[in-house]
C-alpha cells in the first residue's frame, strides 16, 4: 500500500510542477507537418518531446525481447549462432562398431 500511495504523491508531484513550468514558460515552438501547424508551449513540447522517446524506447525493448525470443525457440534463424548450427549438423547418422 505505501507504495502505490509514493506512486501517487511522485505523480501528483510532478504533475504540479509540470502546471507551474506551463504557467511560467515564456517560449512557444511552432511545429508543422505539410499544411497543419501546431503550436505549443516550450514545456509541452519537452513533454511530449520526452514521451515519444520513451515510446520508441518501449518499441525497441519490445523488438529485442521478440528478436530473442524467435531466436531462442526456431534454430534456423538468420541470427543463431553458428555453434548451434555445428552441434545439430554433427551428429551421427550410424552407430560406431567397435571391435
Amino acid at each position: 500500500m505505501s507504495r502505490h500511495l509514493g506512486a501517487l504523491f511522485s505523480i501528483s508531484v510532478l504533475l504540479i510542477l509540470v502546471a507551474v513550468a506551463l504557467r511560467q514558460d515564456p517560449g512557444y515552438v511552432l511545429v508543422s507537418w505539410g499544411t497543419t501547424s501546431v503550436e505549443l508551449s516550450l514545456t509541452l513540447a519537452a513533454l511530449c518531446w520526452f514521451a515519444s522517446l520513451w515510446f520508441v524506447v518501449q518499441l525497441v525493448l519490445i523488438e529485442r525481447w521478440l528478436l530473442r525470443l524467435w531466436r531462442r525457440n526456431w534454430p534456423g534463424f538468420p541470427g543463431a549462432s553458428a555453434l548451434k548450427k555445428v552441434k545439430t549438423s554433427e551428429k551421427p547418422t550410424q552407430p560406431s562398431t567397435k571391435a
